[in-house]
């Protein structure tokens, strides 16, 4: 706990970026009896047996869509049907998510579009006089820069060079799942 009269700053502006791409993910189950005991006071009545599962890969708005078919992305939604004697659903899940992932590393190693800007964008850029995240003044130890997506080359907001270089390409891919348990 900081100590009473100080104060507290938030600085962790990349956290607050939407990432280039997210995977959203569902799985469905059969529920099958058991009478599985846990500990004394516990006993499971059903079972969850993965059956089948569906994912979509989204791409945050500007990431050029032929992107996609350039580095093999599924745009549309993957489903797999699997059966109630089929035990790899989710070991199949989670390598289909996996090879997604590694294919949009690749794109991030091998796309770096340079910045484009407009007139519009130039004048923006050109009269800010404070940085769109931390709000610090630009100066010589930490200069004006244009921040832009580096897989369309658009011109984003004008930052100072610290928060620019704390801005990178992620190194992960986010993966959220409806509704996990059991």
């Amino acid at each position: 706990m900081p100590k009473e009269g100080d104060t507290l700053e938030f600085k962790a502006w990349s956290k607050t970026e939407r990432l280039p791409f997210v995977v959203y993910a569902d799985f469905e189950a059969l529920l099958l009896k058991t009478d599985r005991r846990y500990g004394v006071n516990t006993t499971a009545i059903h079972k969850h047996h993965p059956m089948s599962y569906g994912y979509l890969v989204v791409a945050a708005e500007g990431v050029p869509t032929n992107l996609f078919e350039q580095f093999d992305i599924p745009r549309a939604p993957v489903i797999f049907r699997g059966s109630a004697t089929e035990d790899d659903v989710a070991a199949r899940f989670v390598r289909a998510v996996i090879d997604v992932a590694d294919k949009i590393a690749r794109l991030y190693k091998e796309v770096n579009v340079p910045i484009i800007m407009s007139v519009e964008d130039c004048r923006v850029h050109d009269s800010k006089t404070l940085c769109d995240l931390c709000g610090c003044s630009f100066g010589e130890q930490n200069c004006k820069t244009a921040h832009h997506d580096h897989l369309s080359g658009r011109f984003l907001k004008t930052l100072c060079n610290t928060c620019n270089l704390k801005l990178k390409t992620p190194k992960f891919v986010p993966c959220f799942l409806h509704n996990l348990s059991n």
